[in-house]
């Protein structure tokens, strides 16, 4: 989703960049300390969601939301809470309390791409209609994992684990993290049979990298990943006959 910021602190506008960058599905194409600036850019350029600061001088987050036609989905942002009824009852997607935390802004971020996606018309599946891809696609040896814009190739060997948060999940290496929106259990279907395993709701690591278990954890190197007790059994089974 092509998005842009609009705040007049600086700290607040970098900080928000950054977290664009971090999620895998926004892109952060414009950034605005003055919103007059921003509402005569919109003019010619349309995007999907406006990371918008209530309080600024001139012209207001409100009054600026109001200004708009056609206005595309709005997060709010501010340090002042007695704001909130006023930003909903102008159909916001959400509002963020300053300081925002990098998991609340994905949450936000997430609500808005997921109001975009309901309101995209649906084509009709025609007999030459090619199958849609899934997000990650296995190859012999590596895998490509799709993230924000990007496919980046991962070598299979080289995983060690990998680490779902809501909607995502986060494949490790020993050099790198990939974030993907997608879910674990899709994450597993696309790995070979018998390499890796489903420790927790939230992990899979990779047998080959599985140093020790403990009471409740494995160690990988010096990393501990927990073991859930729905995973115990079939984790150690696989563990003792090698995969």
């Amino acid at each position: 989703m092509k998005c842009i910021i609009i705040d007049d602190e600086p700290p607040a506008l970098e900080l928000l960049q950054a977290y664009c960058r971090k999620a895998p599905f926004l892109e952060a194409v414009a950034a605005f300390h003055d919103s007059l600036d921003a509402l005569a850019w919109l003019r010619d350029n349309p995007v999907d969601l406006i990371f918008l600061d209530i309080n600024m001088p001139d012209l207001n987050g409100l009054q600026f939301a109001r200004a708009l036609r056609d206005a595309p989905p709005i997060v709010f942002t501010t340090a002042y809470s007695e704001h909130a009824v006023s930003g909903f009852e102008l159909d916001a997607v959400d509002y963020l309390l300053k300081p925002i935390p990098f998991d609340r802004f994905l949450q936000a971020a997430d609500k808005a791409r997921r109001r975009l996606a309901a309101t995209e018309p649906v084509e009709a599946a025609t007999p030459e209609a090619a199958p849609l891809q899934p997000p990650l696609q296995q190859r012999e040896g590596f895998v490509f994992v799709k993230s924000g814009h990007s496919h980046v190739r991962l070598e299979i060997a080289a995983l060690r684990y990998l680490e779902s948060e809501r909607n995502y999940v986060t494949w490790v290496t020993k050099r790198r993290r990939i974030m993907a929106l997608m879910k674990l259990d899709e994450a597993l279907q696309m790995l070979p049979a018998g390499a890796f395993a489903r420790v927790h709701k939230s992990y899979i690591v990779s047998l080959a990298k599985v140093d020790e278990v403990r009471r409740g954890v494995c160690l990988l190197g010096e990393e501990e990943i927990p073991i859930g007790d729905a995973y115990r059994k079939d984790f150690l089974a696989a563990i003792q006959r090698g995969g």
